[in-house]
């Protein structure tokens, strides 16, 4: 997955931005991380696997419908966990599952709460019980969220957008816990989580972001091989990617207000 995830995401991507900053997890003792994040697109198991080993280096598994990792099988043999949830029996395999490789141990268990693809604007965020099943579970661990985003700017390729929060210590065994209480807390801290992220990706602002990955540019190999052919015989410079060159607004190019009606 080291390997492979990189180039493949290359392919597919223009650039993965992180927008703020990167949290900093050392998992040197026994309590075991859990990641949340949005659930919007089939990307949603390659980016957090790029994401983990770029930034945090984790003992790190994740967590996907059975059904679904036994089309890809290859799958398992990488850290993804199915979980049957159409019967008891397979909730409670997955569980056991999860207390026999997290309990007192200091690994990452990657998981989308919401249970299924969602639409990154459908509100409110809404979380499916397994979250609080594994909390129970575990009883002490460390809870992080990430939103992800995928957005057409300017190129050919999408763009990925990661967004973390900062990492919080859960202790189930506390009095005042609650399973129901937990679960809405968390669905609101991703959901705030997201729209801080679907804001800033809107602005279309590069600076604001922080490039993880720099993937493909350009309309074809073999026609951008042509453009920059006639631009060195015309002696003019070359710009691979689409949104490198943009022609001013007319008002701006000539200097003047744009308060006014621009075409």
């Amino acid at each position: 997955m080291q390997y492979y995830v990189p180039r493949y995401l290359k392919r597919h991507f223009h650039t993965l931005y992180l927008y703020g900053d990167a949290p900093r997890i050392a998992l040197n003792d026994s309590t075991p991380l859990i990641v949340c994040l949005n659930h919007s697109s089939w990307w949603d198991l390659f980016v957090p696997a790029f994401v983990e080993h770029c930034l945090f280096h984790h003992d790190v598994y994740a967590v996907m419908d059975a059904e679904q990792l036994q089309r890809y099988a290859i799958f398992s043999k990488m850290g993804v966990l199915g979980v049957d949830r159409t019967n008891l029996q397979g909730i409670k395999a997955f569980l056991d599952t999860v207390e026999h490789l997290f309990k007192n141990q200091p690994r990452s268990l990657w998981l989308t709460p919401q249970g299924e693809m969602v639409s990154n604007y459908q509100r409110p965020v809404h979380f499916q019980p397994g979250l609080a099943h594994i909390a129970m579970r575990l009883k002490r661990f460390h809870l992080l969220h990430m939103a992800v985003h995928y957005e057409f700017w300017t190129e050919r390729l999408p763009e990925a957008f990661i967004h973390f929060s900062e990492p919080t210590f859960v202790d189930t065994s506390d009095a005042t816990w609650n399973p129901q209480t937990f679960l809405r807390q968390q669905e609101t801290r991703l959901q705030g989580l997201l729209d801080s992220l679907l804001i800033a990706v809107q602005r279309r602002d590069a600076t604001c972001f922080q490039p993880l990955l720099q993937g493909a540019s350009g309309t074809a190999p073999l026609y951008d091989a042509f453009r920059a052919f006639l631009a060195r015989r015309q002696r003019r410079p070359f710009f691979r990617e689409h949104g490198a060159i943009a022609t001013p607004l007319w008002r701006r190019r000539k200097g003047k207000s744009t308060h006014n009606e621009e075409f």
